[in-house]
């Protein structure tokens, strides 16, 4: 995949432009400030990991809205650029299969994505050494939580710039249709928590459609807003299977 011409073309073509260099330096200097924000200033030693797990629940929240607002911008102007330009025509003709165009532009913007998550490692490291944050349970579980956010947003900013018939009306999709799978499909939820019967099996799922409630789990704020109710919900796993089954779609759209 990687000798595929079209991730390279994308891949370069991204970060040529002030948009991903600004999302950069952005990231980096909202990731400093953010620890900044929560770092303790005692200086007695905090053996229990409260005040590292106050800055780790604040940087994971940050990169989360970081990634499902910034990354999508990138895919969904992708293919409507090419046709407006042109050059989409020239590439359907090409020896190359729609596939192999398809996946090659989704493969330049995820690792994209991996250079900005890489961009988070000096400030993840400065909660790690802090004590009270683990490895297993809760840094690799983040990461790949965020992983699959970045392909499910990726695949759905795709299929939108597929789509649309401009990059206006593009960008206005993908935004609306990120509000819907982040914040929108929570709601249900809200108001049908500690009701039994299928419509509240519905709503548990289709809050786990956002990234949020894994996140929340992840990092101990889990069934926040439940009204002292204890839901039970395996979030994580209702998320990776919603979210590549999401993702299996968006795909098959665009292709």
């Amino acid at each position: 995949m990687l000798q595929n011409p079209i991730v390279q073309r994308e891949l370069i073509g991204m970060m040529r432009t002030r948009k991903a260099i600004v999302i950069q330096a952005a990231l980096v200097i909202l990731f400093a400030l953010l620890l900044l924000l929560r770092w303790p200033v005692d200086p007695i030693a905090d053996v229990t990991g409260v005040k590292s797990m106050q800055v780790f629940k604040l940087f994971s929240y940050g990169i989360l809205t970081a990634l499902i607002f910034l990354v999508p911008v990138f895919p969904a102007t992708s293919v409507i650029r090419e046709r407006n330009s042109g050059t989409l025509a020239l590439l359907l003709n090409s020896p190359m299969k729609p596939a192999e165009i398809y996946f090659g532009k989704l493969t330049g913007v995820m690792m994209f994505v991996m250079q900005l998550l890489i961009l988070s490692v000096p400030s993840l490291a400065a909660c790690f050494v802090m004590g009270g944050i683990s490895m297993q349970q809760q840094v690799l579980p983040l990461y790949g939580v965020l992983l699959l956010a970045a392909l499910q947003y990726s695949t759905m900013g795709l299929m939108v710039s597929c789509l649309a018939g401009s990059i206006d009306s593009a960008l206005k999709i993908t935004y609306g249709l990120v509000l819907f799978m982040s914040v929108v499909v929570l709601g249900p939820h809200l108001f049908l928590q500690g009701a039994t019967g299928s419509l509240s099996t519905a709503a548990s799922w289709l809050r786990c459609i956002s990234p949020l409630p894994p996140v929340m789990d992840i990092i101990g704020h889990r069934d926040v807003g439940a009204q002292g109710m204890d839901t039970n919900i395996n979030s994580i796993f209702n998320y990776v299977i919603l979210s590549l089954s999401l993702t299996v779609i968006f795909i098959s759209v665009a292709l």
